[in-house]
């Protein structure tokens, strides 16, 4: 779809399929030729992008993997757990760390019991712990600088546990809210935030687009006015494969497990 505006200036609406990508091996991190039907870009926006909430809250795999978490008992026994990668609610969550913690804790044979819920006024996670003849605290710990799990049941690692212990905040465990769309070919230098120190951390965003659907279902970026989704270039550029790929506040490629994105992208150029 093509017209002609103002200025003698064309524009050009091409649908970009992550499953018709040039080259890649995900839908979401991938190389996509635009033809070579376009000369002379002055600018480009995004009208929409849709696809469709498959992104888990518990991940397993890249920067964005949280699915460990770790327990100390006493000085020597330190206990490192991995489960399964899901979409989980707070109930689920909770069942599967349990689990995992007391099946290890029988097999050291000392009696020890562990048990978590959530408070039903409060809404907080609470962990219970029994000694038995083993060691008097239990210790919620991290893996590799991480406290994946704990983090999202709301526990500020590392925290002790002689009898009960109730996270300092609510459990996490919305999935995404806010993802981006990256591309270095269409735009160069276009950062939207920053570190603790300054530096920048989502570099060249085509935009920020927010995740209002559920887990499993479409979500739909729709952007009324190209002016407040755009980037202008200084000099037309030639461009004909750009990369693009989707992103999340850490910078992390995420995981639609099969799911497509789907772009829409408004060129505007000066010669076919």
């Amino acid at each position: 779809m093509s017209g002609r505006e103002t200025g003698y200036t064309y524009s050009k609406l091409v649908t970009i399929r992550g499953d018709a990508r040039t080259s890649g091996d995900s839908n979401t991190d991938f190389r996509y030729n635009l033809g070579n039907t376009m000369q002379r870009i002055s600018r480009v926006s995004i009208p929409s992008v849709v696809f469709r909430n498959n992104s888990y809250n518990v991940n397993g795999t890249g920067g964005g993997a949280n699915n460990t978490f770790a327990v100390n008992l006493g000085l020597l026994n330190h206990l490192e757990f991995e489960i399964d990668p899901g979409w989980y609610s707070t109930a689920t969550l909770m069942l599967a760390v349990q689990e995992a913690i007391q099946t290890q804790l029988d097999l050291l044979g000392d009696g020890q019991s562990v048990v978590i819920t959530q408070d039903p006024l409060t809404n907080l996670v609470v962990v219970q712990y029994t000694a038995g003849t083993g060691s008097a605290i239990m210790t919620l710990a991290q893996v590799n600088f991480k406290s994946g799990i704990w983090e999202l049941l709301g526990f500020v690692t590392p925290v002790e546990v002689s009898s009960t212990a109730t996270a300092t905040y609510f459990p996490s465990l919305g999935g995404l809210a806010e993802v981006y769309l990256h591309s270095n070919e269409l735009a160069p230098g276009n950062m939207i935030d920053k570190d603790l120190s300054g530096n920048p951390v989502l570099k060249n965003t085509l935009i920020a687009i927010p995740v209002t659907a559920p887990f499993g279902f479409l979500n739909t970026f729709e952007c009324k006015v190209d002016s407040l989704c755009e980037i202008t270039y200084m000099t037309p550029r030639m461009l004909q494969e750009v990369d693009f790929s989707l992103r999340d506040k850490n910078g992390n490629v995420i995981d639609l497990h099969g799911g497509n994105l789907i772009i829409n992208l408004k060129v505007w150029f000066n010669r076919y």
